[in-house]
């Protein structure tokens, strides 16, 4: 039985642990930050696709479609906030099969197991942010039989192996390869995939929950083309009022529709989306209930072709 780990586990969460003081990591994005998040995204060739698509996928006709009208840094934030909730949630194609890999709660996520995206050994996941919720890694492990390279500088572990396919690090993901206020390593996921010998490698799932880092850890991925060999992503999209007493400006909400325009722009569609049941609030700018919090799924459509 194998039970040092979790000897060492409590000696860990007392041993130097950094404070978790989240608000150091959300701030307010500023118009140097949505003209260097535009200028990769136009960079970025747009990935065209034919009108039929391989294993029974089909292309949704919905307001995805019209992302080349942006939210602009000019906006009225109410205007801004209403087209990025108008965007994201729309769905552009579908799947014509998923299953729940972990618990049925929070914690665990869905996947597309259509053609391409079928989950089988050997198959290699990231999943970068569990929150002490492993569900999802244990039976990304135990059941579908794949490598795991998990990540979470906020446990206070140090890195070990949990089981024969498991691995965790005490490290988060990033957009750059640093020790931030919070004494948190993080690297980019084009560092990670180079430090475990992955960057040629299919990753057959990347998953992200990191409590709104993943906006600008998704522009280092968009500016060095680390999704190049992902099948499927996974994120948990947060916006500014997931921390208490913070809201959204147009330009956060145009800093976020950069990012959603580069992942479709390298053919990543979205499939799904699910807000989290707890994480609502009631909007400064008009007064809604919005979700703070939703998982959003995306294929690679390139697979499709």
């Amino acid at each position: 039985m194998f039970v040092a780990p979790f000897i060492v586990i409590g000696i860990y969460l007392t041993f130097r642990c950094p404070a978790l003081t989240s608000p150091s990591i959300i701030h307010l994005n500023t118009l140097d930050d949505v003209v260097r998040i535009k200028s990769i995204v136009d960079s970025i060739p747009e990935m065209s696709l034919p009108s039929q698509l391989k294993f029974g996928f089909e292309m949704l006709t919905s307001d995805r479609s019209n992302i080349h009208v942006l939210v602009r840094p000019s906006m009225e934030p109410a205007v801004a906030e209403g087209l990025f909730y108008k965007y994201i949630k729309a769905m552009q194609i579908t799947c014509p099969q998923k299953t729940r890999i972990g618990t049925a709660e929070d914690g665990g996520w869905d996947a597309c197991i259509t053609g391409p995206f079928n989950i089988s050994a050997p198959c290699l996941v990231y999943s970068i942010g569990m929150g002490g919720e492993w569900s999802f890694d244990y039976m990304i492990t135990d059941t579908y039989k794949c490598l795991d390279m998990a990540y979470d500088p906020t446990l206070c572990k140090k890195d070990y192996k949990p089981k024969e396919l498991l691995w965790f690090y005490n490290t988060g993901l990033g957009i750059a390869n640093i020790v931030n206020s919070n004494k948190w390593k993080l690297r980019t996921l084009e560092k990670l995939l180079e430090e475990n010998g992955h960057l040629n490698r299919t990753v057959d799932i990347l998953k992200i929950d990191i409590e709104y880092s993943e906006w600008e850890s998704l522009e280092a991925i968009l500016r060095d083309g680390s999704l190049r060999n992902v099948k499927q992503l996974m994120v948990e999209f947060h916006t500014m009022e997931v921390n208490e007493g913070r809201n959204s400006t147009t330009l956060n909400y145009a800093y976020y529709w950069h990012i959603l325009r580069g992942l479709d722009k390298l053919g990543f569609k979205s499939w799904h989306y699910l807000a989290t049941p707890s994480g609502h609030y009631t909007s400064a700018h008009t007064k809604t209930k919005l979700p703070c919090c939703a998982n959003v799924y995306f294929v690679n459509a390139s697979l499709l072709i």
